[in-house]
């Protein structure tokens, strides 16, 4: 009898830890959850998935999927607001790769990120010329002005 006891006691407690997901309307996870489910409508299963808040008080979910590490970012309801994730020159559209050859002949980039929202897709590219680093912004179009 007392094993009996024992072995359900444990079952119960088991399945008080693990089988606990949050809630919708747990306040104090509802936002986490709602960008969850988002996250999961959007990409499907992902790895190495963590999450945390940006300094514009939203939430950001850092992940890989094939190997390609993503940052997506949520409002505290679990709204969309944009994905970023690094891509090679070659990835870049050719409208947006020919005018940055031209511009920027002979110089390499250091860095190129890949922003998409519900109403805008960029590119920010960082060029090093003479130890001064600066960013800019590129239209899938074509278009190139200094962000920063």
């Amino acid at each position: 009898m007392k094993k009996l006891l024992l072995t359900m006691s444990l079952a119960v407690v088991t399945l008080l830890v693990f089988a606990n997901p949050p809630k919708k309307n747990n306040k104090k996870q509802s936002f986490s959850y709602a960008a969850a489910q988002e996250l999961s409508k959007m990409y499907g299963e992902v790895e190495n998935l963590r999450w945390s808040e940006s300094k514009e008080n939203l939430i950001r979910a850092d992940f890989q999927i094939d190997g390609q590490n993503f940052s997506t970012f949520f409002d505290r309801a679990g709204g969309f607001v944009a994905t970023t994730h690094e891509v090679s020159f070659e990835q870049l559209p050719a409208m947006a790769r020919k005018p940055l050859k031209v511009k920027f002949q002979g110089i390499e980039f250091s860095k190129m990120v890949h922003y998409q929202s519900n109403d805008t897709e960029s590119y920010f590219v960082e060029v090093v010329e003479e130890g001064v680093t600066s960013i800019y912004k590129v239209t899938s179009e074509g278009s190139i002005s200094l962000f920063k």
